[in-house]
């Protein structure tokens, strides 16, 4: 018996059929079937890349049918011969379809189609047999998808943007003839997605490796549909963490990695821990009941509503909705400890209790020593106490600190001769308190402020009212002692303390006060004196209410404003030294006529 066999190939989408005609011949004795061979392997015909035919005497195997093959159209035609056809169902096609009575001679055309779910005719295959002896015969034809695998394999992140700010990315897989894909942070593959569905019509999400700064690879392969799989490959990307952190006291959570409201840390101190240098901590409204330590070139914002995506969205900070509590909960010497570089901006601190020994009898709100650098913006200091100076706040050896736009609120220093500066203590540092107001604070001399061992910051726009020495009955106002503690003080109102016009700002032991500009209870007679007042400064209601009828302070009803048509405070400062805002953080315009005090009008 002679089988000659002809080869025929062709691709159509990307997809391939093979035809593995089995040649069982019934030849009438012509040709015994045990004399039968399978031909070798030279003998079968297979192209790359196209359809393939393969020909010989065997049994046939288990067919491997793409997925979304229907129906199976199988025929054997001819010239001489009439179209002999047989249709399957691709289900119940496991091993091949038997054609009987094909009519011997040449050019026997067997083909194969694949029709899809949606009646489309998407595979075919097809080859040439020669039946060279005068009979009949039946042909076992056997289809399924030739399989080279994937080919064409690549895989991006976030469309090779090159770096990223968060482990959360999109990888962008494309192959060809790819069924599934899989990915990893790993080479080997020991953590995995697991196999996915391929689609490279859209991004597929996934979460880098955690850890520092730093170059992270993500490993694709992917897999055919005759479960070859492709060989790995690779994309990478610099991760350069965000320095924004979020917290939040109620839905927070500190194993979360605070990158985002919806993953918000939910402690203050694991935020600040968390964040590199220039980073930034923004706080939803609520209180912590917790002691903090800033850190250095870590910004902390108070105020956030849960929607803000920089500082710069935060409005109405020290509203009722927006108020953002540091609570020392009576329990911690200091509320918080300062650090040289760091920044606080937009809290209320209180309920420190500063009653140990040394320094922790100080700075029960805020404690900072050698700092540099530090500084404290829109800070509400209230309901502290101490049994030393700086109930408040406390600075000591520091430099460079600047306070500015801060309220001292209801502190009580409460030992008689050494809770001086119960609002805020300078010892042996140097900075700046600007638009800030004291009012209600009980305690030593300096009720308001000391300024003392060699300490030179400049006070400007200031407005001190309504404050207590309640131990020695000496200055309610602004305390100085020491050769070296030469404040300067300008367009400030130190007016309506208890002590009247007989303590408002005192020197001792050497310190040189230069006051100008300023409204001071009882006048001053020291060093400066331009610019001087000594009069009712015409606060807005006598500043019987100081945040005003909508108990909020920073707005347009607080009483610490002046009345224009009558108060001499109003346009009488001097803009060579003055508070850049006010009080609620507007900008003061006219820097030849600022007011005195802390708003300016």
């Amino acid at each position: 018996m002679n089988v000659r066999i002809n080869s025929s190939t062709f691709f159509y989408k990307s997809m391939f059929l093979m035809i593995t005609l089995m040649s069982i011949l019934f030849l009438s004795g012509c040709l015994e079937k045990g004399n039968q061979t399978p031909l070798s392997p030279s003998d079968v015909l297979r192209s790359e890349g196209s359809l393939a035919v393969e020909i010989k005497f065997s049994s046939p195997v288990q067919a491997k049918l793409p997925d979304d093959l229907k129906t199976l159209i199988i025929k054997v035609t001819g010239s001489d011969m009439d179209t002999i056809s047989v249709e399957y169902d691709a289900s119940d096609y496991p091993s091949g379809a038997t054609l009987t009575n094909i009519k011997a001679g040449t050019g026997r055309n067997v083909t194969a189609t694949g029709v899809d779910d949606s009646g489309n005719d998407k595979y075919t295959g097809n080859a040439s047999v020669d039946i060279c002896n005068d009979q009949t015969a039946s042909l076992l034809v056997n289809v399924y998808l030739i399989d080279d695998g994937p080919s064409n394999c690549s895989v991006t992140i976030n469309n090779d943007s090159g770096n990223t700010e968060t482990l959360n990315v999109n990888l962008y897989p494309v192959a060809t003839n790819a069924t599934h894909m899989m990915f990893s942070n790993d080479s080997t593959f020991s953590a995995n997605s697991g196999w996915i569905e391929y689609d490279d019509s859209s991004s597929y999400p996934w979460t880098l490796a955690s850890g520092d700064e730093g170059t992270r690879i993500i490993y694709a392969k992917y897999r055919s549909s005759g479960d070859i799989e492709s060989s790995l490959v690779q994309d990478n990307i610099t991760y350069i963490p965000s320095s924004d952190f979020f917290v939040d006291s109620v839905s927070g959570n500190n194993t979360n990695d605070g990158r985002s409201w919806s993953s918000a840390k939910k402690t203050i101190q694991n935020a600040i821990d968390s964040a590199p240098y220039g980073g930034t901590v923004l706080v939803k409204a609520g209180t912590y009941v917790e002691a903090i330590t800033l850190k250095d070139g870590v910004a902390m914002y108070g105020g956030c509503d849960g929607t803000e995506t920089s500082s710069d969205d935060r409005t109405n900070i020290f509203s009722a909705a927006k108020l953002t509590v540091i609570d020392g909960n009576n329990s911690v010497n200091h509320v918080v400890t300062g650090t040289s570089g760091a920044y606080i901006n937009g809290f209320q601190i209180k309920r420190g209790n500063a009653v140990g020994i040394g320094e922790l009898k100080k700075g029960a709100g805020l404690y900072a020593s050698n700092s540099n650098g530090i500084q404290i913006i829109r800070c509400w200091f209230e309901s502290n106490t101490s049994i030393g100076p700086g109930t408040g706040l406390y600075f000591k050896d520091s430099i460079n600190t600047s306070v500015d736009m801060c309220l001292f609120k209801n502190n009580t220093g409460t030992n008689d001769g050494t809770s001086w500066g119960t609002g805020l203590c300078f010892d042996n540092s140097g900075g700046s308190i600007t638009s800030s107001i004291f009012h209600s604070n009980k305690g030593s001399r300096g009720t308001a402020m000391a300024i003392i061992n060699g300490s030179s910051p400049l006070i400007a726009n200031n407005t001190i009212h309504n404050n207590e020495d309640m131990w020695e009955s000496m200055c309610d106002g602004i305390y100085c002692n020491g050769a070296g503690s030469d404040p300067r003080i300008y367009n400030c109102i130190v007016y309506g303390n208890s002590l009247g016009g007989n303590g408002s700002i005192i020197s001792e032991n050497g310190s040189a006060i230069t006051v100008d500009y300023s409204n001071v209870d009882g006048g001053w007679f020291g060093q400066g004196g331009a610019g001087n007042l000594s009069e009712d400064p015409k606060f807005i209601n006598n500043a019987a209410d100081p945040d005003g009828p909508d108990d909020e302070y920073g707005t347009d009803d607080d009483e610490y404003r002046l009345d224009v048509s009558t108060s001499n405070c109003h346009d009488s400062g001097s803009g060579d030294y003055y508070g850049i805002t006010d009080f609620t953080g507007a900008y003061r315009n006219d820097l030849l006529t600022v007011d005195m005090g802390a708003y300016e009008q």
